[in-house]
């Protein structure tokens, strides 16, 4: 249980970088979406719940700073474990000009929506995926707690 505690904390804390490092690339709008996809639903549905928790307790203590330019809103969906579903969510986040992904969970399926994902210029960080691969294949679209820490 501590460990699920630790990554939904990991994660709350790197959507807190997203927020720093990926607002100047912003337009001017007030607020800032940032999508999330996460197994909630199935076996890792705990370990999805607790992610976006931490992602949530992030963007509220944020939204919280008296005097803040711009608001931040976290828009979430359920990936079912599956890296079409996934995919077809982040395509749904370019669509609605969401592009900005705190996490895509599990390293298949975020392996999967990478291409997509540097296609659109789109910003994805991972408190979870630590695949090589992601990496080297994400290029400067993708970072992960190593990348930060």
């Amino acid at each position: 249980m501590k460990k699920k505690a630790l990554i939904g904390l990991i994660a709350g804390l790197l959507l807190l970088l997203v927020i720093v490092v990926a607002l100047p690339r912003r337009g001017a709008s007030d607020t800032v979406r940032i999508g999330s996809i996460l197994v909630l639903s199935g076996d890792y549905k705990s370990m999805g719940e607790q992610i976006r928790d931490g992602q949530t307790l992030a963007i509220d203590e944020i939204n919280a700073v008296p005097g803040q330019k711009h608001k931040f809103a976290l828009v979430v969906y359920d990936s079912q474990g599956e890296k079409d579903v996934s995919l077809e969510k982040v395509k749904t986040f370019h669509r609605d000009g969401v592009n900005f992904i705190g996490e895509i969970f599990g390293s298949g399926p975020a392996l999967h929506c990478i291409p997509y994902v540097t296609e659109q210029n789109m910003l994805f960080l991972s408190g979870v995926d630590t695949g090589p691969d992601l990496t080297e294949k994400g290029g400067r679209n993708f970072l992960d707690r190593k990348s930060v820490v």
